[in-house]
């Protein structure tokens, strides 16, 4: 999010903080290629946090950014006092007609002034519209190396063994860092080699790696 909210504040959609300005980038297009290029960021950043946990939050928080960033413009481009003036007259998606002009309201792929919602609206206006986690994109079958060898090991010796392996071939789990520690006490205790089976640091045959 807060990485988010950087770009944003970079494009002049928000301060650093998160707090709506006007984005005079848009002072000039129709109301309705506005809306689009709106629309067009909010789609991206969904599908960012498709799968993330907090998706809805985030959505809502950064939606609610770029809707007062457009309608601070639409009240500057418009001549209304405030955001809240905008939204009375353009709802709260936006999707009405503020200007009285056209070519003010309308942009590419239309024809004439709609007289009601034929505008496209602001994705994400209401908060029940904010779409929900779509869960892990990973294979329902798929699992991690490290909890592949604790459900095959049937002895502590042997799981030892097959972690100190993995770590020779320098396979990335985590359980690789708990038996480099594992082992570094069973050296302090005095216990055997796992590989060698000497109980002396000094004989070269021990091996602590």
């Amino acid at each position: 999010m807060k990485r988010v909210i950087k770009r944003l504040a970079a494009a002049g959609y928000c301060d650093g903080s998160g707090k709506p300005e006007p984005m005079f980038k848009h002072l000039q297009p129709p109301q309705s290629e506005t809306n689009k290029e709106i629309n067009y960021i909010l789609r991206g950043l969904s599908e960012w946090w498709s799968i993330a946990g907090n998706r809805v939050r985030a959505l809502a928080r950064l939606s609610y950014i770029l809707r007062e960033s457009t309608a601070k413009v639409y009240a500057a481009k418009f001549g209304l006092r405030t955001a809240a003036a905008v939204f009375k007259i353009g709802s709260n998606d936006l999707s009405k007609p503020i200007g009285e002009r056209t070519k003010s309201v309308i942009g590419v792929g239309e024809t004439a002034v709609p007289k009601k919602n034929a505008l496209t609206g602001l994705l994400y206006a209401k908060y029940n519209e904010i779409p929900r986690p779509k869960g892990s994109k990973m294979r329902p079958d798929w699992k991690p190396t490290y909890l592949g060898i604790l459900e095959k090991s049937t002895d502590p010796d042997g799981l030892i063994r097959q972690l100190w392996e993995d770590g020779m071939r320098k396979i990335n789990n985590p359980m690789t860092k708990l038996a480099k520690r594992l082992r570094q006490t069973i050296r302090t205790q005095g216990a055997p080699c796992i590989k060698c089976g000497t109980t002396s640091t000094k004989d070269p045959s021990y091996q602590d790696n």
